[in-house]
């Protein structure tokens, strides 16, 4: 039975290689055209990591113009599903995704492109970049210590502990009664017009 299972498993492994295959050799026009038009979340994936793939070899203009063909297109291609297709596929994919981070490591993944989440909200998209891919902050959490950020947040906290008692002082003389300050400038004020008063008689 476990042979069976095996041979199961290496048999589609060969057919998401030789589909991964397939991708590759195709011209860039070809292979844009195809964007979105996959209606199986192991073709999405697979189609994933050659878009991730061509995207490494791509520099300067040529990496833009293929990134902005490949958004239209899957726009596009997108958009002509009905919206209970899309949806099924959106849940096929996650479900797939799912099960590739389960037998993949971060960096695996990463490599193959598929650091990636499925697309949440009414927008025609599958696959949209992580956030912190974009922000870089969750990328280091948790590994502070490794690149010297922890020391920092102490840093700050005890600054920001510090600078509470300075806090306290500056409310503690703002709630002080205005009329402690208050008598002082109208006996000084009381001088003043008593002096101004001399100089009438």
């Amino acid at each position: 039975m476990r042979r069976f299972l095996g041979l199961v498993m290496m048999g589609a492994l060969a057919l998401g290689v030789a589909h991964a295959e397939d991708y590759s050799s195709l011209k860039t026009g070809e292979f844009l055209k195809l964007a979105g038009t996959l209606h199986n979340a192991e073709d999405v994936l697979d189609y994933q990591m050659e878009v991730a793939k061509r995207l490494k070899a791509l520099k300067g203009k040529a990496r833009t113009n293929f990134k902005i063909k490949l958004d239209r297109t899957y726009k596009a291609n997108l958009a002509r599903m009905s919206a209970k297709d899309f949806m099924a596929l959106r849940k096929e994919v996650a479900s797939a995704l799912e099960e590739k981070k389960k037998d993949h490591s971060h960096d695996e993944l990463l490599e193959m492109g598929l650091d990636v989440q499925v697309c949440k909200g009414k927008k025609r998209e599958l696959l949209c970049a992580h956030k912190h891919t974009k922000k870089h902050g969750s990328k280091h959490h948790g590994h502070g210590a490794k690149h010297g950020h922890e020391g920092m947040k102490h840093e700050n906290k005890g600054a920001a502990k510090q600078s509470a008692p300075k806090a306290e002082e500056h409310k503690e003389e703002a709630s002080k009664p205005a009329s402690a300050k208050a008598p002082a400038k109208t006996e000084e004020h009381k001088e003043v017009k008593q002096e101004g008063g001399e100089h009438h008689e």
